[in-house]
């Protein structure tokens, strides 16, 4: 009897779900759901890994440095079609210049009332595949730019979980 109970609570051990915990940035306009396990990567650690490249809004990484959600604002873009073109733009780059890209799916979702485009692609970094994910929505008067990604053989762990932040999107007024 003591090996099935333990044989029946097994998956759900093993497939239990991450804690989710709310944060929020840009004066706590922006709210989103994030994995527990990511935190906030350091300005120094940011300089040393992208010294040409500004640290953006929101940078979260977990503790090997295999799975990153970060966010930043595209300026000039004001109009929901702004946003479908952007999304269309990032598809034509890649196509034109990405040939490692393998894109999964793309399209768009409504979260709180705003609709969220999205891109779910495969790419080859320096030493492994990797796993992405782009998303965005437009603010009132700018589009937050989401980028999350893990290492591909974690993305059987994590596509769901970033479905779930990608849902939780949340522009307060």
């Amino acid at each position: 009897m003591k090996y099935f109970t333990i044989l029946f609570l097994l998956p759900t051990l093993l497939f239990s779900q991450t804690k989710m915990d709310k944060i929020s940035f840009l004066n706590n306009r922006i709210e989103i759901l994030v994995p527990s396990e990511l935190g906030k990567m350091s300005d120094e650690i940011w300089k040393k890994k992208n010294p040409a490249i500004p640290k953006p809004l929101l940078v979260l990484v977990d503790a090997k440095g295999d799975v990153n959600l970060t966010a930043s604002i595209v300026p000039r873009i004001v109009k929901e079609t702004q946003v479908m073109d952007f999304k269309q733009f990032q598809l034509k780059n890649f196509k034109e210049n990405r040939p490692d890209v393998t894109v999964l799916s793309e399209g768009f979702k409504i979260a709180e009332d705003r609709k969220v485009g999205y891109i779910k692609f495969r790419s080859k970094a320096v030493d492994q595949n990797r796993f992405n994910y782009y998303f965005f929505v437009l603010d009132t008067d700018k589009m937050i730019f989401f980028s999350f990604d893990c290492v591909e053989k974690l993305q059987s762990t994590w596509e769901d979980t970033a479905d779930k932040i990608v849902n939780s999107i949340k522009i307060n007024k």
